[in-house]
């Protein structure tokens, strides 16, 4: 009886060591403050020297005027259709059938 006491004590002794090693560990979380800062600040940048992801202004221009191109053969194209339906009916209107 006492070797399965004793087992039982030195597991609940460990596991409540490990618990009170996990608390220890994340007590700035439970106290409502951010992580801990590194004690060094940085001093070199691993990304300053690349060049961000993207097209550039040329790019971009060249972007913006292919849009305002598509939509202005868009905008175009309706006219033309608009204008076109109009004579369509005028034509219709003129010849026998119309009457």
């Amino acid at each position: 009886m006492t070797g399965r006491r004793s087992a039982r004590h030195t597991l609940s002794s460990s596991l409540e060591r490990r618990v009170q090693q996990l608390l220890a560990r994340t007590s700035w979380c439970a106290s409502g403050q951010g992580r801990p800062v590194s004690p060094k600040p940085r001093t070199d940048d691993p990304e300053a020297d690349v060049r961000p992801p993207g097209l550039g202004r040329t790019g971009t221009r060249a972007l913006e005027v292919a849009e305002s191109l598509i939509y202005g053969g868009i905008a175009l194209f309706l006219v033309l259709s608009v204008l076109s339906a109009f004579v369509l009916l005028a034509v219709a209107a003129k010849t026998p059938w119309g009457r």
